[in-house]
C-alpha cells in the first residue's frame, strides 16, 4: 500500500518541503524562491549503515546541521549536476532536477495520517496534541498545517529528533503570530520555551557568528516565541503558498557588489515577511562609502536561524554581501530600477555574517 503522504511532487516545491533522489538521500526545499524545473535545497540526510535515523530496513546519517557551511558541506556531497549557477540568485546552488526526484512527502498529509490513524510514539502524539491545540484555539484549519522534516518521511527517532510544524498561507500566518499568547493562556499543556532554555540554540549559534556574544544573542531569542508541550520544543514555521510569494524566481538576479561582507548599520522601516526564508525587511540606510555610496533599501536573511527576530522600527547593525538587485521587466516592458540589498545567509558570507540589534523601538 502506498505510504498516505507520499504523493506526486508539486509544481511549485514550497519551503521545507521533503523530498527523496532516486539513490535515497533526502533533501530539504530551501526558501520561497524556486525555479520551476529544479528545487533549491539542503541536502539532509545520506543512507549510511552507522548512521541513527531509521526508515525501514535502512539508515541514515544527518548532512546538514543548519547555516551555510552545513549547506555547502552538502554541495560537496552531490552530484555535479545537482550544483548550477542561479541566474536570480547570482550564486551556484544545490538545485535538484525535478526528473531526478523519486519520492514526494507531503507534511500536510502526513499530519492528517497521524490525526487520523493515531500517534505511534512520543513525537507523534505531541505534534497531533499541538496540531489539535493550534485548530480549536486559534480556528487553523489542519489541512493548513503539516509536519516536517524526519517525522515527514517516517525516519524519526523519538531519543534524537526535533518536531518541525508548518503553517501554511499568509493568512494562518498572522492568526498565528498573533495568536501566540491565546494558545498559552488558555491550555495548560502548552507554554513557551523560556529565555535560559535557548542556551544550547545560541551556543550552536556562536560557532556560525562568532562575533556576536551571547547576551546579545539572547537578548534577541527573547522575541521568538517557540511552543513546548512536556517540555519539549515544537517549532511552528509560517510557509508561504506559492501564489503568495513576494518575489518570484526569475522576477529579479542579484550581483554581489563585493567579495566579503561589509558592516552596515540600517533602521527597519517594514517586516512583513520577516517570518519566512528568506526573511525580507525594508530598510533605511545612509550611503554606504564601500558601494559608491548608494543606500540599501531591503533586507534579505536566508539564515534560519535569523527570522522572526526582527521588527518595525528596530536599528540593526548588518554584516552580509551588498547586491545590486536588477528588476525583470514588468507586464507592460517598462523599465524598473535597480536599487540594493545586503543579504545574510550567504556561502561567500558563511562565518563572517551576523545581524545585532543595536537599539530596540
Amino acid at each position: 500500500m502506498r505510504e498516505p503522504a507520499l504523493v506526486p511532487p508539486p509544481q511549485t516545491f514550497r519551503d521545507k518541503d521533503v523530498f527523496h533522489d532516486a539513490k535515497g538521500r533526502v533533501f530539504v526545499a530551501h526558501g520561497f524562491i524556486q525555479p520551476s524545473n529544479r528545487v533549491i535545497s539542503y541536502l539532509k540526510y545520506i543512507p549510511s549503515s552507522s548512521g541513527k535515523w531509521v526508515k525501514g530496513t535502512s539508515n541514515y546519517e544527518r548532512v546538514f546541521s543548519g547555516g551555510a557551511e552545513s549547506a555547502a558541506k552538502g554541495m560537496q556531497m552531490i552530484d555535479s549536476d545537482y550544483v548550477v549557477e542561479d541566474s536570480h540568485l547570482g550564486t551556484s546552488l544545490l538545485e535538484v532536477p525535478r526528473e531526478s526526484i523519486s519520492k514526494y512527502f507531503s507534511p500536510e498529509l502526513r499530519l492528517k495520517e497521524i490525526v487520523n490513524e493515531g500517534p505511534n510514539d512520543t513525537l507523534e502524539e505531541r505534534t497531533k496534541s499541538l496540531a489539535e491545540t493550534l485548530h480549536d484555539t486559534l480556528d487553523i484549519p489542519l489541512d493548513r498545517i503539516g509536519v516536517t522534516g524526519s517525522i515527514a518521511w517516517k525516519a524519526h527517532n523519538p531519543a534524537l529528533s526535533d518536531i518541525n510544524m508548518n503553517v501554511y498561507g499568509k493568512e494562518m500566518a498572522s492568526l498565528l503570530q498573533n495568536g501566540y499568547d491565546k494558545v498559552v493562556d488558555d491550555n495548560n499543556n502548552v507554554r513557551f520555551r523560556r529565555p535560559e532554555e535557548w542556551k544550547g540554540t545560541i551556543s550552536r549559534l556562536l560557532t556560525r557568528s562568532p562575533m556576536l556574544s551571547e547576551e546579545e544573542l539572547l537578548s534577541m531569542f527573547v522575541r521568538r516565541k517557540e511552543f513546548c508541550i512536556d517540555d519539549f520544543y515544537i517549532g511552528v514555521m509560517p510557509v508561504l503558498f506559492p501564489d503568495e510569494v513576494p518575489i518570484c524566481h526569475g522576477m529579479e538576479s542579484y550581483k554581489s557588489l563585493v567579495s566579503e561582507p561589509i558592516r552596515v548599520r540600517m533602521s527597519v522601516v517594514e517586516s512583513e515577511y520577516s517570518s519566512f526564508t528568506p526573511a525580507l525587511f525594508t530598510v533605511d540606510t545612509k550611503p554606504v562609502p564601500e558601494i559608491g555610496n548608494v543606500k540599501i533599501s531591503r533586507l534579505m536573511i536566508y539564515d534560519g536561524a535569523l527570522k522572526d527576530l526582527f521588527r518595525n522600527g528596530d536599528h540593526l547593525e548588518v554584516c552580509g554581501i551588498p547586491q545590486r538587485v536588477e528588476p525583470a521587466l514588468d507586464e507592460s516592458r517598462s523599465p524598473v530600477h535597480p536599487f540594493h540589498q545586503i543579504m545574510v545567509g550567504t556561502k561567500a558570507g558563511a562565518g563572517k555574517e551576523f545581524v545585532r540589534v543595536a537599539e530596540y523601538a
